[in-house]
């Protein structure tokens, strides 16, 4: 039984109580206008101001009563006109009680409900039974409860009281209202929702949730949550539906991962709550979802965006670099040179001369090299070179490769064995392979001190992949400039054994164009003791080819 109930409960018992104490005091008082009427005994006055004592206290009482009752409360004779009123009943009608006090119905109600009140109030005084009614007035929700008043067995007054549950009918109603709005979201909406029992096997599910996970409602009732759970999230849900139960927290919210039935990922924004009855006791889990997944497919996208530009940026940087710094030094090396033969030119000997010219030459190789690794990859880098795969001897490409650094591998008494079977083919751009293959020779040239060793080897593996190494027996790499030695962002270059201008770019060129024929390139060094390059390259570039 509710509070209001309850105060119900206890005005009726009241009332009751003042109904039998009016009726005892209205008994009391004609045995005594009896009594006294027989009698001239002196003690006459005495019992007459006792009775008239208790009722007044009596009166008081129930004036008292009347004046601070939460509820309305009212008698009524059997014209239907109002006697006695609670103080309440002013504010109620925006009048003083001596205003209402003997007023008909039609004086003081709206003419339909004033019609249905003295209807009701009839039927009580003549069936002499209590009822109960619904009424409303001025917006207001009120139940009265009328029943009658006898005197002598006969009833004489009407008597009730109302009750103003203006605000539990409308809770009420906001009730429905919002029960009505969740049906109508859960059985039309986009939203997937779901309720689970205790065990969080699913119990209902609604056309939303099963579009999206790919089960019908019937599959959804044979499983729990963890089955569409992705296996990384779990320990975290069931550790949070825990404390869902234990009263640690009134709502779950997370971003997590479902599997669909064919296998897919579905990213939610997922809240989970607790449904109670009345009483307070679990009736489910109420899960709605929030099917976030083409937003993170869009962050997924905007991120990747982010690091292309920022990987454009240190590409720009590195570009930049070169221009600034490397591709001075070789001009500068060249102008002195071209200075000194101009101012000095009938002073030098023959061998003079003859040395400033191998050293220009020198230089202008280095720098047609530079210029020609810069424009092809800015060519590569804006997908503007020409890629022409054709069937290529692989021994062939590298001896001409070998031949055009063999100036450099002399003058180093480099020991050279190459290790290719003349017979092996494979599809691929000859320019590019070229490219490849010099600027790793021209490192293992670069960065092996006179004496050292250069072996070039290749072989067929699962007719699939030709993988090629060049090894050397040079000075070798540390772990830091091997973690970066693809790294736009780190400059990680090094002038070689002989003072041999680097630029870092012959690297990231072969890795580039490497990948272009849908291969890999791999790097093995050891400080002091050399390093080892080993690039796999589809045998038919067509199995592996990179399309952009």
């Amino acid at each position: 039984m509710s509070n209001c109930d309850n105060h119900i409960q206890e005005l009726s018992n009241e009332i009751k109580r003042l109904k039998s104490a009016i009726e005892f005091l209205e008994k009391k008082n004609k045995d005594l206008e009896n009594e006294l009427a027989t009698r001239s005994d002196p003690k006459k006055n005495k019992w007459r101001k006792e009775y008239e004592q208790q009722l007044v206290e009596s009166e008081e009482i129930f004036s008292s009563f009347l004046e601070n009752s939460p509820i309305y409360i009212f008698f009524k004779d059997k014209h239907i006109r109002p006697i006695k009123l609670s103080k309440n009943y002013e504010s109620m009608l925006g009048l003083p009680l001596d205003k209402i006090l003997g007023r008909t119905m039609d004086e003081l109600f709206p003419s339909e409900l004033a019609a249905k009140m003295a209807q009701d109030d009839m039927k009580v005084l003549q069936k002499g039974e209590p009822i109960k009614i619904d009424e409303e007035l001025n917006n207001k929700y009120y139940t009265t409860i009328k029943f009658p008043v006898f005197i002598n067995g006969k009833p004489k007054y009407l008597a009730g009281y109302t009750i103003d549950n203006t605000e539990q009918k409308l809770s009420e109603q906001a009730l429905r209202d919002s029960e009505q709005r969740f049906r109508k979201v859960y059985s039309e909406g986009t939203f997937p929702i779901a309720m689970l029992n205790r065990q969080m096997v699913f119990i209902r599910a609604n056309h939303a949730f099963c579009e999206t996970f790919g089960y019908s409602e019937e599959e959804l009732m044979q499983m729990s949550f963890k089955t569409i759970t992705h296996p990384e999230h779990i320990e975290k849900d069931l550790e949070s539906i825990n404390q869902l139960l234990e009263n640690k927290i009134n709502v779950y919210r997370t971003e997590k991962r479902y599997i669909t039935k064919d296998d897919r990922i579905v990213w939610g924004n997922v809240q989970v709550s607790i449904v109670s009855d009345s009483k307070g006791q679990f009736l489910y889990f109420l899960v709605m979802v929030n099917n976030i997944t083409n937003y993170k497919l869009a962050e997924a996208e905007i991120r990747y965006k982010n690091e292309q530009l920022e990987k454009s940026n240190a590409e720009k940087d590195k570009f930049f670099s070169i221009i600034a710094h490397d591709l001075r030094s070789p001009f500068n090396a060249f102008l002195g040179f071209t200075e000194m033969m101009a101012d000095d030119l009938q002073t030098m000997t023959l061998d003079e001369i003859q040395q400033i010219a191998t050293e220009m030459k020198n230089s202008a190789n280095n720098l047609y090299h530079l210029l020609e690794n810069l424009l092809d990859w800015s060519m590569i880098r804006r997908g503007i070179k020409t890629f022409k795969p054709e069937q290529l001897k692989l021994v062939d490409v590298t001896n001409e490769c070998i031949l055009t650094l063999s100036d450099s591998i002399r003058k180093k008494s480099l020991k050279l064995s190459m290790q290719i079977p003349s017979d092996v083919l494979l599809t691929a751009d000859s320019n590019m392979l070229g490219t490849v293959i010099r600027n790793l020779l021209s490192n293992a040239a670069k960065f092996t001190p006179f004496g050292g060793h250069i072996k070039i080897t290749a072989h067929i593996e699962d007719s699939q992949f030709i993988h090629m190494t060049i090894e050397d027996s040079g000075i070798g790499m540390n772990s830091e400039m091997l973690k970066n030695l693809f790294s736009y962002s780190t400059k990680v270059n090094r002038r070689g054994t002989e003072g041999e201008p680097s630029t870092g770019l012959g690297l990231l060129l072969c890795k580039e164009l490497i990948e272009k024929h849908g291969g890999s390139i791999q790097v093995e060094s050891t400080v002091s003791e050399g390093s080892k390059f080993s690039i796999a390259l589809p045998l038919d570039y067509n199995s592996g080819i990179r399309k952009d």
